[in-house]
């Protein structure tokens, strides 16, 4: 199991992460890191974590063990003020 952190930050008035693709594998741990008080990472109800489908600042989502290999999941960002649907996500390693 791996940890992955993911930086999420403002570049000329748009939501950009700190890498192209985010990918995890079932039973590791993910964060988001933005220190904005508005600051939230969403995703649909059909999300690949145990119990939550929202994050704060540094809160850690842990990936289900019977997470869909090979599937894509797309989140929302919220970030001073913008919401962006179309920042990042997170993919299931095959």
């Amino acid at each position: 199991m791996a940890h992955v952190s993911v930086g999420m930050f403002k570049r000329d008035g748009k939501i950009v992460a700190d890498r192209e693709k985010v990918e995890v594998g079932p039973g590791d741990t993910i964060s988001w890191l933005n220190p904005e008080p508005d600051f939230k990472v969403s995703f649909a109800a059909d999300h690949p974590f145990e119990g939550k489908s929202v994050f704060l600042d540094r809160e850690v989502g842990v990936v289900r063990r019977d997470a869909p290999r090979g599937k894509h999941f797309a989140c929302t960002v919220t970030l001073g003020g913008i919401t962006q649907s179309d920042v990042t996500g997170v993919d299931i390693r095959p």
